[in-house]
This record gives structure tokens, C-alpha cells and sequence, in this order.
């Protein structure tokens, strides 16, 4: 059978339905909220379900162990074959057409819709993690992890218990149906999806539009949660206008580290569309782009698809990241993140920036 060029490949993902293959290989799924599917990672051990399918982007994301992409790095990963091989397979499924109710224009007037309630959300966290006792637990994590009340306050970070969003909600005016839509709440408004989590916010033209969170808890999963629907690279939206320098990092406490220390950045989040990934970066005005990503498998191979070096059958990547290079965190450090509390952990990043 023969297969589109790879820069094609992302037309053939998205023309079979993601969440019928996940579960055609025997992994179901429940729904959580609007359009976000959640089951049991087949990826790594666990029994909480971080396996996260989003049907308007046609993309899966583990919250658990940090895996992401589209069906064919779903059937790349589960099958261990290449993604020419993942295509083949893909290819023999029937071609299914992305349900209207999930389309992409759809998710972007839900999430403008949702904006004021967002801020209400934010708000709310907001102040529970600078002024009321209980949100010390996340006062204390972000103390531990290099991070300063002013760096908190500037990114409107908040923290969320787990009790009192939905009421707080239902006080300020908004209606059952409405907060419930928000994917805010779990099991049809029982739990809070950021739970014991330090919440991080998108904020763009002033406007929280996005929320990621992170555990405060060890060894509770999933680690990481984030609002569904479409999003953003972390952190884009407050940038200035022009730098002479971004770096773009993995994960939020790499970003929330580099904006400790004052350097224009964005994080990935959990975002794995290179072509998406790349077209944003590019509308920011830089001189320099210095890509920052993980030491590790995942984040080397990252790198390599940002700057067209990682291609099949030499295929040209079909988007170019502009004035972008690559720079290895010094240390044996794996993330920036971890750089935060060593005494001269900016210093030698910095070093290393050159």
C-alpha cells in the first residue's frame, strides 16, 4: 500500500477517529468532560486513568507519564513500529470523519464563552494561594521548587483545595449547565479537576483562556491536569512584543523557572504538534530561538522535529522554526526545572546559553 509523503502523514491521523482506535486495542474510555476521554495508560503501570483523548484535536495525552501525540504515535508506540509502518496500519482502518460536534472552531467559541468564568476560576485560586491559610501546601511547593511570590503573583498562579469552586461559582452567578461545561469539574460536579494542584493560567490579551495544574502531593497521579480544548504554548500570550532572545522549554516548571530568573520563555506543556508548535513560535517576534527541552529520549527527539532534523524517506518538514538552535542543559541536568534550587543553577544555565 502505498503511503502520503510524512508531511501528509498528520491528514491521515486525523481522518480516522482517535478514540475508536484506542479502544478498538482494548482500552476504554469514559467520558470526563465536553470532549475529553479518559482511561488506563497502556504506556506505564498505573490504575488511576491519565490517558487523556481530546476528540477536537484528535490527540492523546498522559498526564502520568508524559506521552502525547496523534494516532500514529499511538499505534508507532503501542505497535513499537515505525511511523511508515503505523501508517500502513492506520491506513487499513475505515476513514471516519471528525464528529461536528467536536470541531475546532466549536472549541474555540466555547473556550472565548468560557473566558469571564475562567477568570472567576483564577481568581478564586488566586487568592487561596496568596492570602488564605489553606493554600500554604502550595505556597510551601512553590517555595521548594525556586519559585517567589512576586514570580506567582505576576503570572496569576493560584492553588486549588479541592472544596468550594462549584459554590463559588454558583455564588458569583453562573449557572449549573455553564460550570459544568467548563471541564473545571469531574464527575458531573463532584470533584475539582485540579485538586490539591498549583494551578498555572494562559493569559492572553490580559485574559486567563487556559489552565495547566500541577500537584503539590508525592507520588499522587495523575501529576499533571490541564483544562480541555485546544491550547496554547505556555506562556506565548505574555510575552512582549519583540525579544532578542525566547527559550522554549518542556514542561511548566521549566517556564515557571526561567520566568523566576527573568528570561522571556515558553513551555511546551504537553503540546506535540510540531506544525502547530512551530507556527506559534514563529509569530514571536525573536532575533534567537533557543530551544531548552528535556535531556532525554523524548525531549532530544522533540529538538530534532523543531529544527527538521528528524525526517523519513527525506521528506522536508512542511514548517521551518526561524533563527532556532539547540542548547544541552549542563550538569546532568534533565530539565530546568531542577536547576531552580541549586545555588548556581542560573548561572550555569546561563553559561550555557552562551
Amino acid at each position: 500500500m502505498a503511503i502520503a509523503p510524512l508531511t501528509k502523514l498528520g491528514e491521515i491521523a486525523r481522518s480516522r477517529d482517535l478514540g475508536d482506535i484506542v479502544e478498538s486495542r482494548g482500552i476504554k474510555l469514559i467520558p470526563s468532560s465536553g470532549r475529553v476521554r479518559q482511561g488506563v495508560c497502556p504506556f506505564h503501570d498505573e490504575s488511576e486513568g491519565s490517558f487523556t483523548v481530546y476528540a477536537d484535536s484528535q490527540r492523546f495525552h498522559c498526564f502520568g507519564c508524559e506521552t502525547w501525540g496523534d494516532a500514529l504515535d499511538f499505534i508507532r508506540k503501542l505497535d513499537n513500529v515505525s511511523i511508515q509502518e503505523a501508517a500502513r496500519i492506520l491506513q487499513r482502518q475505515p476513514a471516519l470523519p471528525v464528529r461536528a460536534r467536536y470541531s475546532m472552531p466549536k472549541a474555540r467559541r466555547t473556550t472565548r464563552q468560557d473566558s469571564t468564568l475562567i477568570r472567576a476560576a483564577l481568581t478564586y485560586y488566586r487568592d487561596i494561594l496568596l492570602s488564605s491559610a489553606s493554600g500554604q501546601s502550595g505556597r510551601n511547593y512553590l517555595k521548594d521548587r525556586g519559585i517567589s511570590r512576586a514570580t506567582a503573583e505576576g503570572l496569576q498562579l493560584g492553588y486549588c483545595t479541592g472544596n468550594g469552586l462549584r459554590d463559588h461559582l454558583y455564588d458569583q452567578g453562573f449557572g449549573k449547565d455553564r460550570v459544568l461545561r467548563s471541564g473545571l469539574l469531574l464527575d458531573r460536579g463532584r470533584r475539582e479537576r485540579f485538586a490539591g494542584m498549583v494551578v498555572v493560567p494562559e493569559i492572553l490579551n490580559g485574559s486567563p483562556v487556559w489552565m495547566t495544574g500541577r500537584t503539590v502531593r508525592k507520588n499522587v497521579k495523575p501529576r499533571f491536569n490541564a483544562l480541555p480544548g485546544s491550547k496554547t504554548i505556555l506562556g506565548i500570550g505574555t510575552l512582549p512584543r519583540r525579544i532578542q532572545r525566547l527559550i522554549v522549554a518542556e514542561g511548566v516548571f521549566d517556564w515557571l523557572t526561567l520566568r523566576e530568573w527573568g528570561l522571556p520563555s515558553v513551555a511546551l506543556a504537553g503540546n506535540g504538534n510540531v506544525e502547530r508548535l512551530i507556527q506559534q513560535i514563529n509569530r514571536v517576534q525573536a532575533g534567537e530561538v533557543i530551544l531548552a527541552l528535556d535531556a532525554n529520549d523524548k525531549g532530544e527527539s522533540l529538538t530534532r522535529k523543531l529544527l527538521g532534523m528528524e525526517c523519513e524517506d527525506g521528506d522536508e518538514p512542511s514548517a521551518t522554526l526561524a533563527n532556532a538552535s539547540a542548547i544541552r542543559l549542563p550538569g546532568g541536568y534533565e530539565d530546568i526545572g531542577d536547576m531552580a534550587t541549586v545555588p548556581d543553577g542560573k548561572m550555569r544555565f546561563m553559561a550555557a546559553l552562551g
